[in-house]
């Protein structure tokens, strides 16, 4: 069972709408998937838009609780997943592992999803505007879910190969007469 870890900035949107979407994908149960955020602020509520478009895609936010990115969420990922390049590039540059992103997984795009106050800079203003975006984003990654799950394998670390003995039980190579 595969540990995949989505994360962004706040844990509140981008990530948990990742987390929440490949649960309900992965039907059979093969992995585990989890997020956080870089900057988390632990009290910080999901927005209630966010909320209202999970909920048209069976998704319930309600008990979610953000959390802050540390290092050993980190090491017990099999693979962790960025939501934005700013994330990917802050957890190369924090912790020595490159992430990759969400769409390259879903799509096998080079590119990340941007966050409400980078595409909307007037968001707290424009509600109409954040509300439209904040649903596009959550269609965007529920969207992806057959294919992120189809092209998750490709993406996981694979286990090294066991270790051979160096040399045979009686410390002798096998003969091969016939």
């Amino acid at each position: 069972m595969a540990k995949i870890l989505f994360v962004c900035t706040g844990n509140v949107f981008r990530s948990m709408s990742a987390e929440l979407a490949l649960k309900s994908a992965d039907e059979e149960g093969r992995h585990t998937f989890s997020s956080a955020g870089t900057h988390a602020i632990l009290t910080q509520p999901v927005r209630a838009e966010t909320q209202e478009r999970l909920k048209s895609w069976g998704a319930d936010s309600s008990g979610h609780k953000p959390r802050l990115l540390t290092a050993d969420m980190i090491k017990e990922a099999d693979l962790v997943v960025a939501m934005g390049t700013d994330h990917r590039d802050f957890i190369e540059k924090t912790f020595g592992v490159r992430p990759v992103l969400f769409m390259k997984v879903a799509q096998g795009m080079e590119q990340g999803i941007p966050d409400l106050n980078e595409a909307i800079p007037d968001y707290r203003e424009n509600r109409e505007g954040s509300k439209l975006y904040i649903h596009g984003v959550v269609d965007l990654i529920f969207g992806n879910q057959e294919e992120f799950m189809e092209r998750l394998p490709q993406f996981l670390k694979i286990a090294p190969a066991p270790k051979l003995a160096a040399k045979p039980p009686n410390g002798r190579p096998p003969s091969f007469r016939m």
